[in-house]
């Protein structure tokens, strides 16, 4: 199975961020669900930039509103990378459709 963008931020959160939700859903929101506030939401950025290897806007780490909008971010950045270039996370979470 290959690993999923979606899945990736997901491990982030876990880990950096105790962020501990049974299921992961896009329309999860990082403020009220993840209790990320704006510095969080900094950190959060960076750890995906070294991941994924790229460099958010300012404007882009803004609109960080729900775990979809920060995956449809990542993935505007590396759509054009082969998804075997997606960096591999350990699971141990699942995650659930919208």
């Amino acid at each position: 199975m290959t690993p999923s963008i979606q899945a990736s931020v997901a491990f982030i959160l876990r880990r950096h961020f105790l962020v501990r939700p049974r299921h992961f859903r896009p329309t999860q929101r990082l403020e009220q669900d993840y209790n990320l506030g704006p510095l969080d939401k900094l950190e959060l950025a960076n750890y995906l930039e070294q991941a994924f290897h790229f460099d958010f806007s300012d404007q882009e780490i803004a609109e960080f509103r729900t775990l979809g909008s920060v995956v449809a971010s990542v993935k505007r950045h590396v759509h054009h990378l082969p998804t075997a270039a997606i960096p591999h996370f350990q699971p141990g979470y699942e995650l659930a459709a919208a």
